[in-house]
């Protein structure tokens, strides 16, 4: 499941990006001919949105636009929401996307240009790009890889949210391979592209909360309370009360900027730095350290209230040989086999 942030501003951590990869393989036979993998040469790989009768979220529910409704609408005004990863910046002319990934600036309903995209000039088309909310036109895989035998299409921009705005964390996508000689469609198989905006700030940073809580330091931020109780107002005054907090511990000034933040432009994403992305700062500890070294040393007592010292900041948990436990709590529970979601195709 890929995670995404619920809005791209002020700050983004996980931006619309999820990745198929589908082997096409030939059918042998008994005693004769082994089963084959087909690569680009045989087959275009094609993916499109595909619906479930049976979905629990409700009958036709399909995702083929990450685009807001009213087209051209951006996330706090419109009647479907999907995403701001593609809204004008209060009026710049620059999208949030375009600000975050300096050097892009791809289309509605585009999504990030990769070294697996390099070939084709662009990132990943949602189905629907062409006419949002009536086209459903199958798109191309980015490519093939021989190193691992499958196609990949990296980055469709995809959010959980659906057609009708209903919230569906599993859509589908149909994956297709087309014989290259005859345009044949060879095979069908459905898959889903699991995507959650669950990644929320707001339990803890909302202001009066524990992790906004202005009276808990010496001269601390002041933080601010949502617009309103709406969710987007909610996340958003979360995730400034935030960067307050960064701004007064590492004297930072991300709110006197007011520009969309990346976190992965510092701290590194190694989600995004393997695909090209940017490579974060070399001298500063990675997004997932900074993320849970902290917040998983986090102390409370006895009525769930943060434990503080005399300044009001948190005290952390710090064991001994804090990575040695930390590797041994991960042998003990971790898999040795790397999960990788994949959809095959069996061509008859």
């Amino acid at each position: 499941m890929h995670c995404a942030d619920l809005g791209s501003y002020p700050f983004n951590i996980l931006p619309p990006f999820n990745t198929i990869n589908a082997y096409a393989i030939k059918k042998g036979s008994i005693g004769a001919n082994k089963p084959l993998i087909l690569d680009a040469s045989s087959v275009a790989m094609r993916y499109s949105a595909a619906s479930n009768p049976n979905d629990p979220v409700g009958p036709g529910s399909i995702n083929s636009t990450s685009q807001n409704y009213p087209l051209g609408s951006s996330l706090a005004d419109a009647t479907i929401r999907k995403t701001d990863f593609w809204d004008d910046f209060q009026n710049t002319g620059s999208t949030i996307a375009s600000l975050l990934f300096p050097g892009l600036d791809p289309l509605p309903d585009e999504g990030l240009l990769t070294l697996d995209n390099i070939d084709q000039g662009h990132g990943r088309f949602m189905p629907g790009i062409r006419d949002p909310y009536v086209a459903n036109d199958p798109q191309a895989f980015s490519k093939f890889i021989p190193a691992t035998g499958w196609h990949t299409a990296q980055g469709i921009p995809l959010t959980n949210v659906d057609d009708s705005g209903r919230l569906n964390s599993y859509p589908l996508l149909r994956i297709q391979a087309i014989d290259n000689q005859t345009g044949q469609v060879l095979a069908t198989t459905d898959a889903v592209a699991p995507v959650s905006a669950e990644v929320d700030c707001r339990d803890c940073h909302t202001a009066g909360k524990v992790g906004a809580n202005s009276t808990a330091r010496n001269n601390g931020p002041q933080f601010i309370a949502p617009a309103s109780t709406d969710r987007l107002d909610v996340e958003l005054a979360a995730k400034k009360n935030i960067l307050m907090l960064h701004d007064f511990k590492h004297n930072t000034d991300f709110i006197q900027q007011d520009k969309p933040v990346l976190c992965a432009g510092c701290h590194r994403s190694n989600a995004l730095a393997s695909v090209g992305g940017p490579a974060g700062d070399p001298t500063i500890k990675n997004m997932s350290n900074v993320m849970h070294g902290f917040h998983g040393r986090l102390q409370t007592n006895a009525n769930g209230e943060l434990l503080r010292d005399f300044q009001g900041e948190p005290i952390l948990i710090d064991p001994p040989q804090q990575d040695q436990a930390i590797a041994l709590i991960l042998s003990a529970t971790m898999s040795p086999w790397k999960k990788i979601v994949s959809s095959a195709i069996l061509v008859k």
